[in-house]
């Protein structure tokens, strides 16, 4: 009964926000748009009820559902979405607003509905993650101070040793994107639709002490290789020649 603890209470579904990547890990987890956003129909799917205990749990809990961003969408909106699925378009052709929920959203349904296996399940897992990662926080907290440290040597390296120019500010999003493109294979708003980070959070506070460890090293090179004075086809070039693996910390 550990997991009613996750239905009772709104500070530790706050905690657990963050982990949505545990959906797919359980069951495949369907969508409508390119953002990742699921329709009430898909997430009764998934969790195996209806559609009217899905609506149920979002009335209840409207205050806590609109910080996950919830979207009504209706008009040449929703119609350009039904045009870029021929199957879904052909299907709901008479809807006139679309609920879409982003994987947040999903995740709170799952801490919250009672009448699902499937959101046990998703609770459970929830808790024991937590259990594994509790000794570990510590060592998490540590690297996670060491590579704001870090990151500040390429902020001020692209600050103070690159030329001004009208482009000179997607420099930090370029270096941001190369890093973490080289070590997750995608780039930092991908990494944010599937880790379901919001745009005003700090994605880094959702990686591993590990993975923080991989991208303080990469940045070091960046920042050296900026100070050096190369270009960044250069250093795109270079840092393919870096070892870098966040399961194994090299």
């Amino acid at each position: 009964m550990k997991d009613l603890i996750l239905v009772e209470s709104k500070t530790a579904r706050q905690q657990m926000i963050g982990r949505c990547s545990i959906l797919d890990k359980i069951k495949v987890l369907p969508y409508l748009t390119k953002d990742a956003r699921s329709t009430i129909q898909q997430a009764a799917a998934y969790y195996e009820v209806s559609e009217k205990t899905i609506d149920t749990v979002l009335k209840r809990n409207q205050e806590e559902f609109k910080e996950d961003g919830i979207k009504v969408v209706s008009g040449q909106e929703l119609k350009t979405i039904l045009c870029d699925l021929h199957d879904e378009g052909s299907k709901s052709s008479k809807t006139r607003k679309l609920t879409l929920l982003p994987k947040r959203a999903v995740l709170r349904l799952g801490m919250l509905l009672t009448e699902s296996e499937v959101a046990k399940t998703v609770r459970n897992y929830l808790l024991n993650l937590e259990e594994v990662a509790e000794p570990d926080q510590k060592e998490w907290s540590l690297q996670r101070e060491l590579s704001k440290a870090k990151r500040r040597t390429v902020t001020d390296a692209i600050r103070d040793y690159i030329e001004e120019s009208p482009n000179k500010r997607w420099q930090y999003k370029h270096f941001t994107d190369l890093v973490y493109r080289k070590i997750f294979g995608k780039s930092a708003k991908e990494l944010r639709l599937e880790m379901c980070v919001r745009d005003n959070d700090q994605l880094r506070d959702n990686l591993t002490a590990q993975e923080l460890e991989v991208l303080e090293k990469a940045e070091v090179f960046i920042a050296g290789m900026i100070m050096a004075g190369y270009q960044y086809a250069e250093i795109k070039a270079k840092i393919d020649y870096l070892k870098l693996s966040p399961a194994a910390g090299e």
